[in-house]
């Protein structure tokens, strides 16, 4: 039932939970009767006699195969917004709803006073002129009511 390149996971950690190592949980895929393939976190539940050793052990079973193709599909997407985000020719700043800048891409011909890895970790509000600042403010204000997209220009001198 277990899928073949996951049976010597679930072997190992078999052995770890008879062996007294802490395990609270494990991820791995099964073949369901119908031969799909599902995702299972297989939590063990420990069996001690009444001196405190262990006898046996059951494998507590829940079905993540919804949140496992979730998950599939979210990565997929942040690498093609990734793989968009660098390939874009001009200096972008990526942030947080808060203004945070979180990441950056710099164009090839982008000539600037001071380096962009210098802004990571902060607002832009904090470390752009005023005004451009305040441009910056403007817009994600605008995009937390509900505007998609907001386009934006400045000059920085």
């Amino acid at each position: 039932m277990v899928y073949d390149e996951d049976k010597q996971a679930v072997k190992d950690l078999g052995i770890k939970v008879l062996s007294g190592n802490e395990v609270l949980s494990f991820e791995h895929r099964i073949i369901h009767k119908n031969g799909s393939i599902r995702w299972v976190r297989n939590t063990p539940v420990l069996h001690y006699n009444d001196r405190g050793v262990l006898i046996s052990y059951d494998g507590l079973i829940s079905n993540i195969t919804e949140r496992k193709i979730a998950e599939e599909k979210v990565q997929q997407t942040i690498m093609q917004l990734n793989g968009i985000f660098q390939a874009l020719p001009d200096l972008y700043f990526r942030m947080e709803s808060d203004g945070t800048i979180i990441d950056y891409k710099a164009g090839p011909t982008t000539e600037l006073y001071v380096p962009p890895e210098v802004f990571l970790g902060k607002k832009a509000q904090s470390v752009l002129p005023h005004t451009v600042g305040q441009k910056f403010a403007n817009a994600i204000n605008e995009i937390s009511l509900g505007k998609s997209q907001v386009v934006m220009e400045y000059l920085l001198h």
